[in-house]
């Protein structure tokens, strides 16, 4: 089977994409950029297999194989290495106890720093024959893309590609059996995220499949919601008729106290929710204008993540909780030059900025009143 691979979505090209994994970063020994893994990359570039089993030999246990696996995977990382030879250094490489589950760090741009799958890159470079000798080596299709903070927030590689694409990857990853119903650490799955997309193709192709039309998202803003009701909000009727035809039905909302507890009503009584304290209130996703400043804040409630942009360049990301209407944000991960970054620092690091949502578009505290102005 020949795929049509093509780049990243969320504007990210190939060459983006490696020169991201190229400065990945870390301080340990086993780290991209280590010596080991210099001069393994080294024996590639010169596409010396007597020089790479030597290596290993001596100091495969020592390396992180993981990160030269990426290098095979990704040749315009090791400029001479020959794009045919991929094939043999990862079976070189699994020789010696390399695994195709790996997970490699990569900071994209505009995006959450994340640990993903190996398999990534191979779909990536369209290299069929990689792709195959993962297979072969039983690589995990239902592995996940996690942000590199915290491995509790996640989204199945299934839900990452009919996010944000290519197409053929999804249907790659559905044509081998990939879990269908599982999408991100929140509950959101691949039929929901295909949903809100408004690609009726996917949505029949996950429900034959064996997708359930009737799971209810577990934690955020979105709290209780099926994939129906998604399809009702954003007025999609030929995706709400198919979902209603196959089963789906419908629930009332679930509510969520100031507290943290949960309850909903009857599906069937059609009375409201029970009521145990105030109503948890919800943020969309999207950019949030200062007003009367040129400062900007971009919010994924899929990842919890939050990024701060200043006189129109990011500078810092984080994470954010909202309890009640009390919305915390909180920031650790700084970049940009060394001014921008020790700037960031002393602005935000180890601090909690606390705002009051007013609806799911706007918040305010000190002093500042923050609007969303779009995606």
């Amino acid at each position: 089977m020949k795929f049509n691979y093509r780049y990243l979505a969320a504007g990210i090209v190939l060459s983006v994409f490696l020169t991201a994994l190229m400065s990945a970063c870390g301080s340990s020994p086993t780290a991209i950029g280590s010596p080991l893994v210099k001069k393994f990359e080294k024996a590639m570039a010169n596409n010396d297999f007597a020089e790479m089993e030597k290596i290993l030999q001596k100091s495969a246990k020592k390396m992180n194989l993981t990160e030269c696996m990426a290098g095979a995977l990704a040749p315009e990382l090791v400029p001479g290495f020959k794009a045919e030879n991929t094939v043999p250094v990862m079976r070189l490489l699994v020789r010696y106890g390399a695994d195709v589950n790996g997970k490699t760090r990569l900071d994209l741009k505009d995006g959450y720093p994340m640990r993903f799958p190996l398999l990534v890159l191979a779909l990536l470079s369209g290299n069929e024959e990689a792709v195959n000798f993962m297979l072969e080596n039983k690589v995990n299709l239902d592995a996940t893309c996690e942000a590199v903070t915290t491995s509790d927030i996640w989204v199945s590689l299934l839900f990452h590609y009919i996010h944000y694409g290519p197409d053929a990857d999804a249907l790659f990853l559905i044509e081998h059996n990939a879990n269908v119903n599982k999408g991100t650490s929140e509950g959101i799955t691949p039929l929901m995220r295909a949903v809100i997309n408004n690609e009726l193709y996917f949505v029949m192709l996950l429900v034959e499949k064996g997708a359930d039309v009737n799971l209810r998202v577990k934690e955020g803003s979105d709290i209780g919601k099926t994939a129906l009701q998604y399809a009702q909000e954003k007025g999609y009727v030929q995706i709400a008729d198919y979902l209603t035809a196959h089963g789906a039905r419908e629930f009332e909302p679930i509510q969520v106290t100031s507290s943290g507890s949960s309850s909903s009503g009857s599906s069937s009584s059609g009375s409201a929710p029970r009521s145990g304290g105030s109503a948890q209130a919800t943020l969309r996703d999207g950019t949030y204008q200062m007003s009367g400043s040129t400062n900007s804040l971009q919010f994924n409630t899929t990842l919890k993540s939050v990024e701060m942009t200043v006189g129109g360049k990011a500078i810092a990301r984080g994470s954010y909780q909202i309890n009640g209407s009390t919305l915390s944000v909180t920031f650790t991960l700084f970049y940009g030059d060394a001014a921008d970054r020790d700037f960031a620092r002393k602005q935000f690091d180890g601090k909690t900025f606390v705002y009051t949502l007013a609806g799911d578009s706007s918040f305010s505290g000190n002093g500042e009143t923050w609007t969303r102005t779009g995606f």
